[in-house]
């Protein structure tokens, strides 16, 4: 690619390199053919080509193209001087006059009429006039101090040749130059079907310019024979183009200013002196230059007039025939005067039913009025349009959109009006179905609580249904843009939204189909949603849209909640429901096997005393040999089906308080902490003081929504076991804190005790779990901590446990807040 881009500019610098050397070289030749119109003992040419060279130059390149084109000038006037013989500072300064006339003509050109200068327009041709005349007028008495200084030349006569040498120089040669150089293809003037007629005027003006500089000694007495050339200049500049006269003046500048150079003929305008003939050839030269470029500029505009008016003509005409509408010219009174239908069969009737005839007089009155009333706007405005009517037609009620335009001044009482009605039967019918499906979709929007959207992601602004409006809790005026859509999504969500929008539905060009929360805007309420959608991209991959549905599904979504929450409940219940049978299979087994077992053995002793009675001679010799049975082995026996029967009674009994902790009705309501953390302390209070334990309750404590009496059951356990399972290395310290946590409060219960190991930390949560170090020490059953967190489960809460063996433990408890009574 850097090759390539190389040889273009390489390429483009030999063009330029090219185009200059053309250039000066062109510029060089022409300014040795204007020696030899040289006529003056002055030296200077009677008409100046290089200027005009020069100047077409400027014309027809860039403005950045100048200082070269300009640099050009100077060295080739330089050089040229230099070789007929002329001093150094002469040439240079013959040089800086040469070149400060085509710069100034240059930017006057440009200043006036642009960079794009083509000489078929009237306004570049006076341009031109006035550049020749008034700048040439200043770059003349600029140059005209060379030769008078130099040369020792009178400075007024000088000037005046310098100025009319270089004008004629620019009037002849630019034009042409410009014209045959811009890139158009050949005038009319050379294309076959006129190539007769333009041998013919080329025929003519030469022989006529010769005919009057170039023969002497032929009297025809015509004394105004120079002025037979214009009506073939006319001709020229009416049948051909800007170019074909431009060349015409060319040819005849050439031969008329040549031959009175040469000093052939006698030119009868002008004097009798070459002096004095010379000024009258170029002042006729002058005057026909402009009179045939103005000439031809104006036909040149006018013959684009007539082009544009009909391609104009064409393209209304074109548009007429597209339009499938009806027109009509009516007057102020509803006077049809004429029409233009595309398909006879749109009208309706033949036309002489309604030429000439009053609206009012053919149409059904509300229709003539609808027009009447926009023919009375369109006269005090000048247009109206927008009415609408509908006329009974055989195939059924059509309806008609009508627009009505003044046809010249609306104010005239014989003004006319073009009036335009369009068939809008089909759009009525769709407006109408689209209506009705809007309704249904609308209600059907309703009653599926759905709402639609549309996101414009190049905007950064989306639109929403009135139904998603209800959703959302936003009215018309709730801004819509990318901030209002994220105060509209739920926080916690909003993180997980941006990644699953750019990494799923972006990323992977997936539908959108997600589950979020929000919250609704008008109550602050956090609500379920389903958003459906697919997303637009454009042809270059970037995303443009997304447009879709969002459905309300707070309802659903709290019955799949509470169903999980059912199916935790109803595994917990399980668990415990197996802990349960475990307690029947095992922990009660145990020690009804011992009450079946002892009783077998008094079963045993009772046979054996039988058999002692039966056998025993005496009082004294059975008593003897049932000491044994009856002190030890009986007692004995009975003791441990007692221990057995009561361990029994203790299962039974924790199982029913198990149980009714998870039927008891709760009744919940703002609990104040501080007043049953005190109450709980003070029937505590032997026990805290027999432990000789300091008890510290960061109050105030956060308001819970709770069952008092079901809670402080919960913290009593908690705080009665802190003291059972105290440190005896050092003084107990039990510390109760609260915090909140959005819509919950979390309690934490530490104490500096003997701690709980990692494996036991779910454990102790289970029926009849104690920790073994301390199972023969410590009394309890191993329920207390079950029944806790079957308390706050039924509250919606949670209990968990942080431990270190050692250090202490905290214990948490999460409620809702005492502010839930009122949502």
């Amino acid at each position: 690619m850097a090759h390539a881009k190389s040889g273009l500019i390489t390429r483009g610098w030999e063009n330029a390199y090219a185009r200059i050397l053309m250039f000066a070289l062109a510029y060089y030749l022409a300014s040795k053919l204007g020696l030899a119109f040289v006529a003056q003992p002055e030296g200077l040419a009677a008409i100046w080509l290089a200027g005009g060279v020069a100047l077409a130059m400027l014309l027809l390149r860039p403005k950045r193209e100048w200082p070269v084109i300009l640099a050009t000038v100077f060295i080739v006037n330089c050089l040229s001087n230099l070789i007929s013989g002329n001093s150094l500072l002469i040439s240079a300064s013959f040089a800086f006059a040469n070149t400060l006339e085509p710069a100034l003509a240059g930017w006057l050109m440009v200043r006036l009429r642009g960079e794009k200068i083509t000489f078929y327009r009237l306004g570049d041709v006076l341009a031109l006039i006035g550049v020749a005349t008034l700048a040439n007028a200043l770059t003349a008495a600029v140059g005209a101090l060379v030769p008078t200084i130099g040369f020792g030349a009178t400075y007024g006569k000088v000037w005046l040749i310098w100025w009319i040498s270089d004008g004629l120089g620019m009037l002849a040669v630019t034009p042409f130059l410009v014209t045959w150089m811009q890139g158009h293809h050949f005038s009319s003037a050379l294309r076959s079907r006129r190539s007769f007629e333009t041998v013919m005027w080329l025929f003519f003006l030469s022989a006529a310019a010769w005919f009057v500089f170039g023969v002497s000694g032929i009297d025809i007495y015509l004394e105004q024979r120079p002025y037979m050339f214009f009506p073939l200049l006319i001709w020229v500049a009416l049948r051909f183009s800007p170019r074909a006269s431009a060349t015409a003046i060319i040819l005849l500048s050439t031969i008329s200013l040549g031959c009175t150079a040469a000093g052939l003929g006698i030119f009868p305008l002008g004097g009798h002196t070459p002096w004095e003939r010379l000024l009258g050839v170029q002042g006729f030269f002058f005057v026909a230059s402009i009179t045939m470029m103005m000439l031809s500029a104006v036909f040149s505009e006018y013959q684009q007039s007539q082009t544009d008016l009909q391609d104009s003509h064409a393209r209304l005409t074109a548009t007429l025939n597209a339009l499938p509408d009806l027109l009509f010219e009516v007057d102020r009174d509803g006077i049809i005067y004429d029409f233009r239908a595309p398909d006879p069969e749109a009208l309706y009737a033949p036309p002489e039913n309604f030429l000439m005839k009053s609206m009012f007089d053919i149409l059904p009155e509300e229709a003539a009025t609808v027009i009447g009333e926009a023919i009375a706007v369109a006269a005090e405005q000048g247009l109206s349009f927008g009415g609408t009517y509908s006329l009974p037609l055989p195939q059924g009620a059509s309806w008609f959109e009508l627009s009505v335009a003044a046809k010249g001044d609306s104010k005239s009482p014989e003004a006319r009006f073009i009036t335009l009605v369009r068939d809008i039967t089909s759009r009525k019918r769709a407006e109408q179905a689209l209506g009705e499906s809007e309704f249904f979709f609308r209600e059907s929007q309703r009653a599926a609580f759905v709402g639609s959207y549309k996101t414009d992601f190049i905007a950064g602004f989306w639109e929403s249904s009135e139904t998603l409006d209800q959703i959302f809790g936003i009215g018309q005026s709730y801004l819509r843009s990318v901030q209002g859509w994220l105060d509209i999504i739920h926080p916690d969500d909003r993180e997980m939204m941006s990644l699953y929008l750019t990494d799923e539905v972006i990323a992977k060009r997936q539908p959108f189909n997600k589950e979020y929360r929000i919250i609704r805007q008008s109550d602050g309420e956090t609500r379920w949603v389903l958003g459906m959608g697919e997303i637009a991209f454009n042809t270059g991959g970037d995303v443009v849209s997304l447009i879709g549905t969002i459905q309300d599904i707070t309802e659903r979504k709290q019955a799949e909640m509470d169903r999980e929450r059912l199916l935790v409940e109803l595994e917990r219940k399980n668990r415990e429901l197996e802990s349960l049978l475990y307690v029947a299979s095992h922990d009660l087994r145990s020690p009804l096997v011992n009450v079946q077992g002892f009783g077998r053995n008094l079963q045993r002793y009772f046979t054996s005393l039988q058999d002692m009675m039966g056998t025993a001679k005496n009082l004294d010799e059975f008593q003897e040999a049932a000491q044994p049975l009856l002190s030890e082995r009986v007692p004995k026996a009975l003791q441990f089906i007692d221990t057995s029967s009561s361990k029994m009674d203790t299962l039974i009994d924790g199982l029913l308080r198990v149980s009714r902790a998870g039927r008891v009705t709760l009744q919940s309501k703002a609990v104040d902490m501080d007043v049953l953390l005190q109450n709980i302390l003070d029937s505590l209070a032997f026990q805290i003081e027999e432990a000789n334990a300091q008890v510290h309750i960061a109050s105030p404590l956060i308001a819970c929504f709770a069952d008092k009496s079901q809670l402080n059951q919960v913290f009593s356990n908690i705080i009665d076991n802190a003291i059972k399972y105290r440190s005896p290395d050092r003084q107990l310290q039990i510390t109760v804190t609260s915090r909140s946590e959005g819509q919950n409060v979390i309690y934490a219960i530490r104490d500096n005790g003997i701690g709980i190991a990692t494996k036991n930390q779910d454990k102790i949560w289970e029926l009849f779990r104690r920790l073994d170090a301390s199972e023969t020490t410590i009394p309890g059953e191993g329920l207390g901590l079950t029944i806790a967190r079957r308390i706050i489960e039924r509250h919606g809460g949670k209990t968990w446990v942080e431990s270190e063996p050692g250090a202490g433990s905290q214990f948490f408890i999460e409620l809702p807040l005492a502010d839930r009574e009122n949502q």
